[in-house]
């Protein structure tokens, strides 16, 4: 093929709405795209339209997403559309553009020049000095249960930045501390009130009048009260709160009076006692009432009492002046700091907004805004968008069916009631409906169960395109109810079935299933991550492949066990974790553990102590004692990162643990590079368990992020929470625990006291409505996942309601609307919610799972003509290889069993295919056995028995070395080989644009260290002539067969001299140049031989380190590149040749991956 050949992708152009959002001038335009609509497809067409129609300059259009990832996609799908102009548009994430906005006018934003970014080690840091300012008159110094005080106070500081509530509005807002202590004991005269005049079993209509009497009595309570109260805007919103209570006790007198009969003689008798629950009178004095006991016979469990409501505001309102004293300190530190942290930039960029010539001079940079999942957006990103669409046009597309981070501070009605607003009739609005993922009874499915969506903005309804039109299955429904001669609870129970019904799909085994589904097909998504546990277990005894997405992969049990592990080694009392490794690393039975724990006061000692006679398995506890003492021994003297890698080596825990697991290790093994001081780490102890807490609290905090997306796994079911599968797809998508108290709203901290200090009263906004709207949004999300099978796991509660006629309905009515209070709100009785919205075509599996569940206990073999069962056979099976192990076999022949005699004849050794390239032909030369382990078997790297790092370690290490230790060769030649090649596909050749690129690319890739390296490599590129070259082809992969072995490798750039010759070039980012008998260039120019139809012959290193800047350039006849060929083919047949066995020592050994052998030479202690 030519060098210029391209493939064209097919394009089958513009369905339903899309051709004329895409035709359309109007502006502001607002698109509610559905899911599955090629939302993303219509705005890269829009921009194509601007560029190609309307001659709009790609600079001139600013392109804004939630994630890199969706940035990048934008760009190079317009690249693929129209060119290299494709990536000259802005497209930025909000955080990344207004990070750019403040470094261009840093000081008009009163920031220095200077400035960075706070990573969470700096925020950590910010915090631990914020905390020290913390009077801790309501909150405790240790934190919460769960969170060390630094974590509460990050958490507290971002929920307040993200609704953009800085230190002095909530000093100006809050109370002296003696006055929220007063209100407390406020809370507490009410609820002693109540209890002496409004608790009631029932009453009589003889007794109506008297109740009424108590009630009066009560209000004027609660209206003394409200006189004692000073003025203040806090105070008047307790006030306000208490006024509306007052006029509550006066409906509870007009309900009385008027439902007499029912009250006293009908269904409705336990309503007596409606008043002294909403009002705290019944359970525990003191504390608020929460639990189903709580309340008494015959009354709902309410989510809280009217009283409890109040008691909450004054709780959050008293931690939060406790922590303000710790935000301001934050604050202080930050700026002193010149740093700025990820909800500053936004803030911060709003600020400077404000100055109306400063945000005319950068909103006038664009002429068109694009906006993509703007439901996704909060109230500050909101405010930032529409400032600069003052001086813009502005294209607006989301799905507020889709909103679904309101927990995390997005606003839905950004996109609906909010924008509608703003924009005051202007506003042209559109849709996308046609769904190109899903069968049309899954979004029948998705339709119904959103069209009861109160304050839904949109009518839309989601209809299937082609086949998938026409399709009448696609979802099946399984109750997880256990039947009663199961022993097994609901979650292990539901873990079975899920299970089963896996193993059914990979084999095709149901009826409604034509073809096996492939293991990456299948995704479960999981409202909350305990929901995966049972199952994860469940999957782990089936041998189902898994692999845990995003968040979900701190619940990974290969590396808890690990983690386990060095809890162990830094705290060897933690009896907990040292039990983990010795069930789980070790496999000792429960019996033995017991035997173990009855022995010593520290397990710990008992592995040293215990004679393994006592045990049942002697060598599992002889096999951890000898670890345990080789790794104690080194505890103190080794660093944690040594540690770590000895543990690995001693135990061999890598080989017990799945390919997953094994990759999951990854992000450990950077957090403890990343511990201490690089040059000085320090050993194991309790400061490094709590620094792996701390940030897996941080992991655990960014579920469900908008500005992150994941992806499912290829070759293993993946798990995911809804959340991180939002913006993906999948053929199976399986949902368990639909139950309506694992969906039950909730809830959130500090939520109404961001709405008071800006102006919104507390009780204003039922906290609990808007979670269950995000609950159905999320069911929705959940849903449109799905692409071919939809299955669905849950149970009814069992909750009927009370017997004596009082609903959360009826209750509801007892307060009126003095209280904006919605109590059908406090529960979501998902299952039953799903079961009336299924259309008629689905199917009810829960028989044909159970079914196939309970064959493990038929009949699957038969033994010397017995039928015997799962675990028979098992045990069967095990006893026989036994006897082989005792050679105590039967005397039978092959013959006699009718077993062919040739079955037993010799199989040949298996070789295995190698796959060869530049570098692995390089490494045999050096050493035959390090070939054989880095590039046959992909053995693990592990440190030598000296404690010094492999080479790949090390690599490794310095890649997280700080700015002031510099980035490593490796790290700045990815730079500069990343910099050129996007450099190269974007059609860029001035050096500025490279510097740009080189530092975007930094950030993407995570090695902002290795900036100022790169940007001197790139310098030294362009003191090359090669700049003024025709530059081709970037990174350019290629796969040949030489003598019958197959070489594989990329060509860093293909280009063409003024001349007209093409010529193949290497960057060389080291301080070494290539000898002429290196393999390298020749290996290309064969490989070019077989890519392009016009010759290539001469090849070059452009050496841009500080050797550079140097080309030396190399032609190759046929003779010399003959003579080459053969180089390679010996170089071949030694890797070809590789084994253990072939070592040579040397000084290489040193840093040799596998030094930890006796070959290495290198001393051990």
């Amino acid at each position: 093929m030519s060098v210029f050949d391209t493939d064209e992708e097919v394009d089958e152009g513009p369905k339903g709405n899309q051709g004329s959002i895409i035709d359309a001038d109007a502006y502001p335009m607002r698109v509610l795209a559905g899911a599955g609509t090629g939302k993303t497809f219509t705005m890269v067409r829009k921009i194509e339209r601007l560029l190609r129609t309307d001659q709009t300059s790609p600079q001139n259009i600013l392109a804004l997403t939630f994630t890199n990832k969706a940035a990048d996609s934008m760009r190079t799908k317009l690249n693929a559309r129209i060119g290299p102009e494709g990536y000259d548009i802005d497209a930025y994430t909000y955080h990344s553009i207004c990070h750019s906005i403040l470094q261009e006018y840093p000081y008009h934003a009163d920031l220095p020049s200077g400035f960075t970014i706070a990573s969470d080690a700096d925020k950590y840091e910010l915090a631990q000095a914020g905390v020290k300012d913390v009077p801790f008159q309501f909150t405790q110094p240790d934190g919460s249960y769960r969170d060390s005080p630094e974590e509460v106070l990050l958490d507290f500081i971002s929920s307040m930045k993200q609704e953009e509530v800085r230190p002095e509005a909530l000093e100006n807002y809050l109370p002296e501390p003696s006055v929220l202590l007063d209100l407390h004991e406020m809370a507490d005269r009410i609820e002693a009130a109540a209890r002496t005049h409004l608790r009631r079993q029932s009453v009589g209509a003889d007794g109506i009048e008297g109740f009424c009497d108590d009630l009066e009595t009560f209000r004027l309570e609660l209206q003394l009260e409200q006189q004692s109260l000073d003025s203040s805007p806090f105070l008047e919103d307790i006030s306000a709160y208490l006024q509306r209570l007052i006029e509550t006790v006066e409906q509870f007198k007009t309900k009385l009076r008027t439902e007499t009969e029912s009250i006293t003689i009908g269904e409705k008798q336990a309503a007596a006692r409606l008043p002294g629950v909403l009002f705290s009178a019944y359970g525990t004095e003191g504390e608020r009432m929460t639990r189903k006991s709580d309340f008494p016979t015959g009354i709902p469990k309410l989510p809280y009492t009217l009283l409890d409501r109040l008691r909450s505001y004054l709780d959050d309102c008293q931690k939060a002046a406790d922590l303000v004293h710790g935000y301001r300190t934050y604050e202080a530190q930050r700026q002193a700091a010149e740093m700025v942290d990820f909800d500053d930039l936004i803030m911060e960029t709003v600020s400077l907004l404000e100055d109306d010539e400063i945000a005319s001079e950068i909103a006038g940079q664009w002429e068109y805004i694009f906006c993509d999942e703007f439901q996704d957006t909060d109230g500050i990103q909101f405010e930032f968008v529409t400032t600069l669409a003052e001086h813009a046009e502005l294209f607006i597309v989301g799905d507020d069916d889709q909103a679904i981070y309101e927990w995390r501070g997005a606003e839905s009605e950004n996109i609906g009631r909010k924008l509608t607003e703003t924009y005051e009739g202007e506003l042209a609005d559109m849709e996308l409906d046609l769904n190109f993922r899903s069968k049309q009874p899954i979004l029948d499915l998705a339709n119904n169960a959103i069209s009861s969506l109160e304050g839904r903005g949109s009518e839309k309804m989601l209809t299937a395109f082609g086949e998938n039109g026409e399709a009448t299955d696609g979802i099946a429904h399984v109750d997880i109810t256990p039947p009663d001669e199961s022993d097994l609870d609901e979650e292990a129970f539901q873990a079975e079935q899920i299970t089963t019904t896996v193993s059914g799909l990979l084999r095709s085994d149901f009826d409604a299933v034509d073809e096996p589904y492939g293991i990456g097909d299948i995704a479960i998504l999981v409202r909350k991550k305990r929901h995966a546990r049972s199952i994860l277990d469940a999957f782990s005894e089936a041998g189902i492949p898994f692999e845990l997405v995003g968040d979900l992969s701190t619940e990974s049990i290969g590396v808890e066990t690990v983690v386990a592990y060095l809890r162990a080694l830094a705290t060897p009392s933690n009896d907990v974790s040292v039990r983990r490794v010795l069930l789980m690393r070790y496999r000792l039975s429960e019996q033995d553990l017991r035997t173990l724990a009855e022995s010593a006061d520290r397990l710990v000692d008992a592995v040293v102590s215990v004679d393994p006679s006592a045990v049942d398995e002697p060598e599992q506890l002889k096999a951890a004692r000898e670890d345990f003492e080789h790794l104690f021994a080194r505890r103190e003297r080794l660093s944690v990162e040594h540690l770590y890698y000895e543990l690995l080596s001693t135990t061999n825990i890598e080989w017990y643990l799945t390919r997953t697991e094994r990759r999951e290790l990854r992000g450990l093994e950077e957090l403890i590079t990343d511990y201490g001081e690089p040059a000085a780490q320090p050993p194991i102890d309790d400061s490094f368990i709590e620094y792996l807490d701390r940030h897996e609290d941080i992991a655990t905090a960014t579920d469900g992020d908008p500005t992150e997306q994941t992806e499912g796994a290829s070759d293993a079911v993946s798990f995911m929470t809804v959340h991180q599968a939002k913006g993906l797809d999948f053929p199976v998508v399986i949902m368990p625990s639909l139950t309506a108290s694992e969906w039950a709203p909730r809830g959130r901290e500090y939520a109404e006291l961001v709405d008071a200090v800006g102006g919104i009263r507390f009780w204003e906004t039922d906290q609990l409505r808007r979670d269950l709207r995000e609950a159905r949004r999320l069911l929705h999300v959940g849903i449109t996942r799905a692409e071919d099978q939809l299955l669905l796991f849950g149970q009814t509660d069992g909750q009927t309601g009370p017997g004596e006629g009082v609903t959360h309905a009826y209750t509801q009515e007892w307060f009126g609307d003095a209280v904006d209070w919605d109590l059908t709100a406090a529960s979501f009785p998902i299952w039953e919610h799903l079961q009336s919205n299924l259309p008629a075509t689905a199917q009810d599996w829960t028989e044909t799972i159970t079914g196939h569940s309970v064959r493990r206990t038929d009949a699957v073999a038969i033994h010397d003509g017995n039928e015997l069962s799962y675990d028979a056979a098992i045990e069967t099976v095990l006893e026989s290889a036994s006897d082989l192990l005792e050679d105590a076999r039967p005397d039978v022949t092959p013959a006699s069993l009718g077993i062919p005699h040739d079955a037993f004849s010799a199989i040949p050794n298996p070789t295995m295919r190698r796959r060869h390239s530049y570098t692995s032909i390089g490494t045999v030369d050096t050493c035959a056995r390090q070939h054989y382990l880095n590039h046959v078997v992909y053995a693990y790297d592990l440190p030598d028995d000296t404690g010094n790092l492999s080479e790949r370690q090390r690599e490794s290490a310095s890649s997280s070395t700080s700015s002031t230790d510099g980035a490593s060769n490796r790290e700045i030649g990815t730079l500069f080989h990343e910099t050129a090649e996007a450099a190269i596909e974007q059609g860029r050749r001035d050096l500025d644009e490279w510097r740009e690129l080189c530092e975007q690319q930094a950030v993407h890739l995570g090695l902002e260290d290795a900036v100022d390296g790169a940007l001197e490599c790139v310098e030294r590129f362009f003191e090359t002539p090669v700049v003024d070259w025709e530059l081709l082809s970037a990174e350019h992969p290629f796969g040949i067969e030489i003598d019958g072995n197959t070489v594989v490798g990329e060509i860093d750039c293909l280009a063409r001299r003024p001349d007209g010759e093409l010529i193949v070039l290497d960057y060389k980012a080291t301080s070494r140049e290539k000898e002429e008998t290196n393999r390298q260039l020749p290996l290309y120019l064969l490989a070019c031989q077989e890519l392009f139809d016009e010759p290539v012959r001469t090849a070059g290193y452009v050496y841009v380190s500080d050797i550079g800047p140097e080309i030396d350039i190399r032609s190759y006849d046929g003779d010399r590149l003959a003579d080459a060929k053969e180089r390679i083919k010996e170089g071949l047949a030694a890797a070809n040749a590789s084994s253990y066995e072939d070592y040579t020592a040397g000084e290489h050994c040193r840093w040799c991956p596998h030094n930890d052998l006796p070959c290495s030479g290198v001393e051990s202690d």
